[in-house]
């Protein structure tokens, strides 16, 4: 027996597809911030603060051998994220938004225990027509999962291995990868979007010494820049936003009309007139970033999601997809006094204040003045060529 279908069979039945899968529409929004009328440039940018290991512990893998044991709670908090609005209730990791940078060293373990310290009540509405989001399930459920590592199984971080208050899990990170910036996130089936746009995120970074050979900026001139975006009500509590149908707020994706920069909107950084490096990160739900600098400088970009690229690329832009990383480079030795904006499109994010005069020290051949100049004139000699070259 034979099947043949027409065309005009096929346009009724895609067209009855269409009509009964339709996407969410949004509900109409309360009353929220409008961006544009906030005071831009008025708040320091925060830079994660790095995670201190507690003590040793016996390694699960090597009994006769301790590992660095890291104990990062989730917690609410209050967050700033501006001068002229009221804080901010999130939930974070370790009591920052984004949580703590985890750092480590590549072939060296380390155990990291997640306890949970949220409260039972969820602050957005939950779809219990998702999978894994039944109402069966307790309305706050966590798990982490580091994002680009390679990990064993157990401690992955799967999406049905979620717990509630009051429990915590240890997970092992071998780090047996090349030196790259990675980030932890909330896993939970069925309600990850939501545990991330309370505010559960960080970086993890590994090290090795094939970069530290590199001669790059220090860690003094090394800044996390981790992008997301999220909509505020005028009493500085966060919106999700839901579908007009009752019973089933899933919407297919969020963009906010906010753009934080580690948990400020519009910041300022203060630059010294030398080389940085710029770990970035793109945590947003559904937004990409197409970043560039007010004073046509190029990136240097140095290294993707899993290590560092065979050689420096100048790019004119930076493009980040949602949980993608990039690292570069950006000197500003050349722009003392200046002021240089940081745009996603044409909105500005983040304003650098570059210092009045060029930094001196030991870090010459990344832009900072030569030994034997007077590091304090305006202009001069620059060793850029090299920089670009080691760097």
């Amino acid at each position: 027996m034979s099947f043949f279908l027409t065309r005009r069979d096929f346009l009724q039945a895609a067209l009855l597809a269409t009509h009964n899968h339709r996407p969410a529409t949004p509900a109409k929004a309360p009353p929220l911030v409008d961006v544009t009328k906030l005071a831009k440039f008025v708040d320091s940018l925060s830079k994660p603060p790095i995670a201190e290991a507690v003590g040793l512990w016996v390694d699960p893998d090597h009994p006769k051998k301790k590992l660095p044991f890291y104990r990062i709670p989730m917690r609410p908090v209050l967050a700033k994220v501006h001068r002229d609005l009221p804080v901010t209730p999130s939930w974070s990791y370790g009591g920052s938004v984004p949580g703590p940078t985890i750092e480590a060293r590549r072939g060296e373990a380390v155990l990291v225990e997640w306890p949970n310290q949220l409260p039972a009540k969820h602050m957005f509405a939950i779809d219990h027509n998702l999978m894994g989001a039944e109402a069966d399930k307790p309305a706050v459920r966590t798990v982490v999962h580091l994002h680009g590592a390679k990990v064993p199984p157990q401690s992955d971080g799967y999406p049905e291995s979620w717990y509630t208050a009051g429990r915590a899990v240890t997970y092992r990170y071998p780090n047996e990868q090349d030196a790259t910036v990675l980030w932890y996130h909330d896993h939970a089936m069925g309600i990850n979007r939501l545990n991330m746009m309370a505010g559960l995120f960080g970086l993890y970074v590994i090290r090795d010494e094939e970069e530290e050979a590199l001669d790059l900026p220090p860690s003094k001139y090394e800044i996390p820049l981790v992008l997301f975006d999220r909509m505020l009500r005028p009493d500085g509590q966060l919106y999700y936003p839901v579908s007009e149908v009752d019973g089933a707020p899933w919407i297919p994706e969020f963009f906010g009309d906010a753009v934080l920069v580690n948990g400020k909107i519009s910041p300022y950084l203060e630059v010294e007139a030398r080389p940085y490096r710029f770990r970035l990160a793109n945590v947003s739900n559904g937004r990409f970033y197409n970043l560039s600098l007010t004073s046509g400088d190029n990136f240097h970009q140095i290294a993707t999601d899993q290590g560092l690229l065979p050689a420096p690329v100048a790019l004119s832009t930076v493009f980040l997809a949602p949980a993608e990383r990039t690292d570069v480079i950006v000197d500003f030795s050349r722009a003392q006094g200046q002021q240089i904006v940081l745009r996603n499109g044409a909105v500005d994010i983040l304003k650098f204040r570059v210092a009045g005069i060029r930094a001196c020290g030991s870090h010459a051949s990344c832009g900072a003045a030569p030994r034997g100049k007077n590091c304090g004139e305006r202009g001069g000699e620059n060793t850029l060529p090299d920089a670009r070259r080691k760097c």
